[in-house]
C-alpha cells in the first residue's frame, strides 16, 4: 500500500497518508480538495465526504473536469 484515507462518517474527521521512504505521512490536513499523491488527476473536494449531504456525481464531474 502507497497511500491510504481513513474517512470516519461519524465525526467528518479524514485522515490522508502517503508512504514516503518507508514511513507514512500524513498529508491534505487543510484545504477544500484532496489530491492522491499516487493516482494522478484523482482528487475529491472535502465536502463530499459527508454521508449526509452527498452531491450529485454529475456535479462532482463537472468540477473536476473544470478544474474546479
Amino acid at each position: 500500500v502507497k497511500e491510504y484515507w481513513v474517512l470516519d462518517p461519524h465525526t467528518l474527521r479524514h485522515r490522508f497518508y502517503a508512504l514516503e521512504d518507508d514511513v507514512f505521512v500524513e498529508f491534505a490536513e487543510q484545504g477544500d480538495w484532496i489530491e492522491s499523491k499516487i493516482i494522478p488527476s484523482f482528487k475529491v473536494a472535502r465536502a463530499w465526504l459527508n454521508p449526509d449531504a452527498l452531491p450529485a456525481v454529475s456535479d462532482c464531474l463537472g468540477k473536476v473536469l473544470a478544474g474546479h
